[in-house]
């Protein structure tokens, strides 16, 4: 089962498109691990996409520096780029 739930920061203002009358919203989260490295933490940060509702209300209600608690799956994405393989994993938002 995948699943996947993240508390952290919105890194900047959420942006949403809209897809054959869907809203498509894209942001990034930055994410404090447990563990401190040199007396500070170490960040992760989390691409994410969340769509109709979850999309609407991240985008009217978030902006960049709100605390957010997103939960949803997780998934690689893979594409070429001048002849070399990328791979990056998106958070999808239910």
């Amino acid at each position: 089962m995948n699943i996947i739930t993240l508390s952290g920061y919105l890194c900047k203002d959420p942006e949403t498109k809209t897809f054959k009358e869907i809203n498509v919203c894209n942001f990034s989260i930055a994410v404090k691990r447990k563990t401190k490295t040199k007396g500070e933490y170490l960040t992760d940060f989390f691409n994410c996409v969340a769509f109709s509702y979850p999309a609407n209300y991240i985008q009217k209600y978030g902006k960049k520096g709100d605390k957010i608690m997103i939960s949803g799956n997780l998934q690689n994405e893979s594409w070429e780029k001048d002849g070399v393989s990328r791979i990056a994993a998106k958070v999808f938002v239910d």
